[in-house]
């Protein structure tokens, strides 16, 4: 129960089914921008049953930490919140719990971003031009830019698509002679004649399947992630971005769908939650590990990172000045994989001999 709106939908969902729940947790940062105990609580409340609520915070990221991390045939992205992961992984086997629930994948499938992409799908949209001006109007006082912005934006997608390009996800710690794609994803293969918000929506959702990789939860339990089932996928994805978001806000058609189903608070809520100084404070406090275990570690020594950005960014003090946070645990993660298939393989190896 993270007290955003896609695990309470899941919540409200598990209630009205009946079935058993061993336990409903919820983890905070002492930060305000962290701290959602007063929407988790109102649908707590809302939906009537207890949640335990964990402080989360003065932690390290240290040797014992990421010897600890499971390893499995792909490398496990899904423990970028390490710490909420192992412990709720320990609080699921005290309990006995089977199976573990979240909310994943809800913030791609009825689209949270505030983009002026959404513009070009009022091409497309039967509504009549004096409804779509408000429509504009609308979607550039959501995203924060002006109306003629988010005009050009569908005029550009009307005269010249191609020239329609979608976020790049920058990867500063890679070699720079690496190969790199912008988006060597199966999943967006013949996508070219859809409207630019439904490739940035089916871009999110092919991001979310890092969901399904090893972690410590997944160790202990089996995970499910109702919001990245496919026949839920099948059923939303047809839906235009405009409408999914009425051109107005994020995730606005699910908002309406469960007007009687969650507390007003938590429907009404702008904005979410932000972890970012929890993680700036964890990455600062662990940066001497942290720049002897990739600085010269297995994916520095195969030329695989810049190893004169990874030292800059290694720093605390640029650390705490820059949001580059998901992928220096990304990197750490991936050194954790490729440190230990190269002791598994020098195991081998040394058996055969």
């Amino acid at each position: 129960m993270s007290g955003g709106l896609d695990s309470a939908i899941v919540a409200a969902g598990l209630v009205r089914s009946g079935r058993d729940v061993a336990g409903w947790f919820h983890y905070h940062a002492i930060d305000r921008e962290g701290d959602e105990r007063v929407y988790a609580r109102a649908v707590a409340a809302y939906l009537g049953f207890p949640v335990h609520e964990t402080l989360q915070d003065h932690r390290i990221v240290d040797a014992a930490l990421m010897a600890d991390v499971p390893v499995t045939l792909r490398p496990n992205v899904a423990s970028l919140s390490v710490f909420h992961d192992r412990d709720l992984a320990a609080r699921g086997r005290a309990l006995g719990a089977d199976t573990l629930l979240t909310g994943q994948g809800g913030d791609a499938l009825f689209f949270q971003p505030a983009t002026p992409l959404i513009a070009a799908d009022l091409w497309r949209d039967p509504q009549p031009w004096l409804s779509k001006a408000a429509t504009i109007a609308d979607l550039a006082g959501w995203t924060g830019r002006s109306i003629w912005s988010v005009l050009g934006t569908a005029l550009r997608a009307r005269i010249e698509p191609s020239a329609i390009a979608l976020p790049d996800y920058r990867v500063d710690l890679v070699a720079r002679d690496m190969p790199h794609d912008d988006h060597p994803l199966r999943w967006l293969y013949d996508t070219v004649d859809l409207a630019p918000a439904k490739q940035l929506q089916i871009l999110n959702l092919a991001a979310c399947r890092a969901a399904f990789g090893g972690s410590w939860c997944a160790s202990a339990m089996t995970v499910r992630h109702p919001l990245m089932s496919q026949p839920l996928l099948e059923h939303v994805l047809p839906i235009s971005a405009l409408d999914l978001t009425q051109g107005r806000r994020d995730r606005a058609m699910i908002r309406q769908a469960y007007a009687e189903r969650l507390p007003p608070i938590l429907l009404e809520r702008r904005g979410k939650g932000c972890l970012t100084p929890f993680f700036g404070r964890m990455l600062a406090a662990s940066m001497p590990f942290l720049r002897d275990y990739l600085i010269g570690g297995v994916l520095d020594q195969h030329h695989l990172l810049d190893r004169e950005t990874l030292a800059m960014v290694l720093d605390p003090e640029h650390v705490m000045r820059t949001n580059c946070y998901t992928e220096i645990f990304v990197v750490l993660l991936m050194e954790r994989w490729a440190r230990a298939w190269c002791d598994r393989i020098t195991a081998i190896d040394a058996a055969r001999a």
